[in-house]
């Protein structure tokens, strides 16, 4: 894991200003995302965006085409009317299910296009995985007990002790806490301006000053939540790494 500022990065490019950027809160698969914004890129030059509002209503009928409505919802979250806006919203009050997604990003494009055209400046948007909130983002963690040690209730009570209490001290929160035969995975929402590894580092290193009982190196990731097969997987391509040098 590269342990960047993203924050600060930002703010170099928008001048200190922190309302500039906003975060995909929902968790949408990245390659949802990726194809969502490169059909946005394909139509931003279409010089008739504009006629989509003439036939927006399509958007509501059931016989319309799923490949017909994502174009629509593309188009309308292109253009800086109220009425583009509205109707992405009417549409997300009963969506089709495989275009839920795409009209929530439709929506958070178009929103943000209204508002660079009343605030006359532009906005940046932040995307992962696993969505966030609040101007944070949300990410999932990973970390392993050292060999030959299980878990017991007096370090589960540490590990929700420390790590509450370094995330408390960073402004960041933790949401859901899973404990497996080897490892602990862990959801949580980082402010952007927190350095990643400090805080997972920290927090670590505080619980083994009761037995000294966890890994320092971790698995760290905003794309999307580890299973416990591929969690084991990584541990087994671990263990031979290991074994063969």
């Amino acid at each position: 894991m590269e342990d960047n500022n993203i924050h600060s990065k930002i703010n170099e490019l928008l001048g200190q200003n922190p309302d500039n950027f906003k975060i995909i809160e929902d968790k949408i698969p990245i390659d949802e995302q990726i194809n969502y914004f490169d059909t946005s890129k394909r139509i931003k030059g279409y010089s008739d965006l504009e006629n989509v509002l003439i036939v927006k209503e399509l958007l509501f009928n059931s016989l319309t085409v799923l490949p017909l409505k994502r174009e629509i919802l593309s188009k309308l979250a292109l253009i800086d009317k109220p009425e583009a806006f509205r109707t992405i919203e009417k549409y997300l009050l009963n969506p089709d299910k495989k275009l839920l997604n795409w009209a929530k990003l439709a929506l958070l494009e178009s929103r943000m296009i209204l508002e660079s055209s009343i605030l006359e400046q532009n906005h940046i948007l932040i995307s992962s995985g696993l969505g966030g909130k609040n101007n944070k983002l949300r990410y999932f963690l990973v970390v392993f007990l050292k060999e030959g040690l299980l878990f017991d209730e007096t370090r589960k009570k540490v590990i929700t002790n420390e790590f509450d209490t370094i995330f408390n001290k960073n402004k960041c929160s933790a949401e859901k806490i899973r404990y497996f035969k080897h490892f602990f995975t862990l959801t949580v929402l980082v402010p952007l301006d927190v350095l990643l590894k400090s805080v997972f580092l920290n927090a670590i290193d505080e619980c083994n000053q009761f037995g000294s009982f966890l890994k320092d190196n971790f698995i760290v990731t905003n794309v999307k939540q580890l299973n416990a097969t591929e969690i084991n997987n990584f541990l087994s391509r671990q263990s031979k790494e290991n074994s063969n040098e």
